[in-house]
């Protein structure tokens, strides 16, 4: 599975999605990319994907399944996840605990 974030600058929900999948990629075969607004794409461009209006972030799945922002990501992570078999804690735990932490 790949990932794209759609990212900004000082978002906490950016940060949030962003230690999810940091977390996940070294238990399980995934892969993320991450595309920083300014740096990566313009806000007419992110407009053009996602909509006037939409907020930060936004993530893709395999470049054709917009899941949506940080919420609707971890749903559908939370949702979908198989256990790791070398580990005794599945990702779901991973994913509960690196959303639970405060954003600041």
């Amino acid at each position: 599975m790949k990932f794209t974030v759609y990212s900004k600058a000082n978002c906490p929900y950016c940060e949030k999605i962003t230690r999810v999948f940091e977390h996940l990629s070294k238990l399980q075969a995934l892969h993320y990319v991450k595309y920083d607004l300014g740096a990566d794409y313009t806000k007419e461009g992110f407009y053009s994907l996602f909509g006037e209006g939409s907020t930060f972030p936004q993530v893709v799945l395999n470049d054709t399944q917009h899941l949506g922002g940080c919420s609707e990501t971890i749903t559908y992570l939370e949702e979908r996840l198989e256990p790791h078999p070398i580990f005794d804690n599945d990702q779901r735990k991973t994913v509960n605990a690196v959303t639970d932490e405060e954003i600041t």
